[in-house]
């Protein structure tokens, strides 16, 4: 009989989870997050386009201990975390850390995209802090299946984090990008012009590049 580990975010979803499904489904909770960018360092690479150097939750060692031993004991792992954006990046983190290579792929790739920028807001302002005090802060945007950083959900949390940084100058620029399953768009010139108009407000020098 087949074994199957089924991974959700909470444990009282577990349990709910748990009584729906046969005896060959294991239900386990990540607990939330399982990693993150590191609190003592900078956190990201800025040699090689800024990737963010993840780190494993110390408190959640237990945890992730737990998961890799049911995973190596599972035929079948299914990724079942909340159907958001923090929850995308929960699956993206346990795909990696149980190293998830016989997952359905075509799956897979809407959660791990090494190749393109994480434009999740929350992960972004975390970056923009790291470099608080740096002259220049620049940030691309563009717009593609899926992502749109153009958004004001994602450029009002970004304004707020500018005008706490209080940089000398910000950048904000766009590039056509092709990741391995789309090509992202670049911001057409009059939504980065609105963005830099919004910036120049806060009494910060900023240019835009198209």
């Amino acid at each position: 009989m087949q074994t199957k580990l089924v991974i959700v975010e909470s444990p009282a979803k577990a349990k709910t989870i748990k009584k729906y499904l046969g005896k060959n489904y294991e239900v386990m909770a990540s607990m939330g997050h399982v990693r993150d960018l590191p609190k003592s360092t900078l956190g990201v690479d800025v040699d090689h386009d800024f990737t963010p150097k993840y780190l494993n939750i110390r408190k959640q060692s237990e945890t992730i201990k737990g998961l890799q031993a049911a995973a190596k004991k599972s035929d079948k792992i299914y990724l079942a975390t909340d159907p958001d954006r923090e929850g995308e990046a929960i699956s993206w983190h346990l795909a990696n850390i149980l190293k998830l290579d016989t997952v359905d792929m075509d799956y897979i790739k809407k959660l791990d995209r090494p190749q393109q920028p994480n434009y999740d807001v929350k992960d972004v302002i975390k970056y923009l802090k790291m470099f608080k005090g740096h002259v220049i802060i620049q940030t691309m945007f563009l717009r593609g299946d899926g992502l749109d950083n153009t958004s004001e959900h994602f450029v009002a949390p970004w304004l707020e984090a500018v005008k706490d940084i209080q940089p000398q100058q910000v950048m904000v620029y766009t590039i056509a990008r092709e990741t391995p399953d789309k090509l992202l768009e670049k911001a057409p010139k009059e939504v980065l012009d609105a963005i830099k108009e919004r910036v120049e407000v806060l009494g910060i020098k900023c240019t835009a590049s198209y």
